[in-house]
């Protein structure tokens, strides 16, 4: 993994891209958000939580480069979850926040955006684990991956981002499936909802 972790971080310096390596369990974005990794055009950079054994963190690497190839080879989901040269997502959490007033319909939108960047750039992980028999559990990521996404579209009712990660849960890892084109995100029932109420927020 390590041998990966060194060929993808030259090609990342190589597009001008600073790569952090932070050891520690989580990193900080821009907003104060927690999360395992996050890259970031405006910046150039990609950062990712290493203080953890490499099988943790490895995954969220490939993660967070498939968002870069996103970035670099112009994605249009990528593009699209951007408003007034914002990160939606960053426009949804300033309005849970009460930095920013979104109407229903606005807030609905910049939130399935955001969903719809991370759908594409999890399909494309699962596409280089199985192109380059990464050490990763295909069925394992998947569920992950589409739990991650779920919290996206349940974002709109939990009016907050997470405290602890959704993929971290067995409990909601059990109910997802193994692909990631089965489950209709946009759709979530009460029962999912309660779980990531129950399992990601602090209460």
């Amino acid at each position: 993994m390590k041998s990966i972790v060194n060929k993808l971080v030259k090609n990342l310096k190589k597009h001008g891209i600073k790569v952090k390596l932070i050891k520690s369990k989580f990193v900080q974005y821009g907003d104060g958000t927690i999360c395992n990794g996050y890259f970031d055009e405006t910046n150039k950079t990609m950062k990712v939580a290493v203080g953890k054994p490499i099988i943790k963190w490895f995954p969220t690497f490939i993660h967070e480069y498939c968002h870069f190839e996103q970035w670099l080879n112009n994605a249009p989901q990528w593009y699209n979850s951007a408003e007034d040269e914002q990160y939606t997502l960053n426009l949804a959490m300033d309005h849970f926040n009460g930095y920013l007033k979104l109407t229903k319909k606005q807030l609905n939108d910049y939130l399935h955006r955001a969903a719809e960047v991370e759908l594409d750039c999890e399909k494309r992980v699962i596409k280089k684990i199985k192109e380059n028999n990464l050490p990763i559990d295909v069925k394992k990521y998947t569920q992950r991956a589409n739990a991650y996404i779920a919290f996206y579209y349940a974002m709109e009712k939990l009016k907050s981002w997470y405290d602890f990660p959704p993929y971290e849960s067995e409990e909601i890892l059990n109910i997802m499936p193994s692909t990631i084109r089965g489950v209709n995100h946009k759709k979530l029932g009460k029962k999912l909802v309660k779980l990531f109420e129950k399992h990601c927020i602090k209460q």
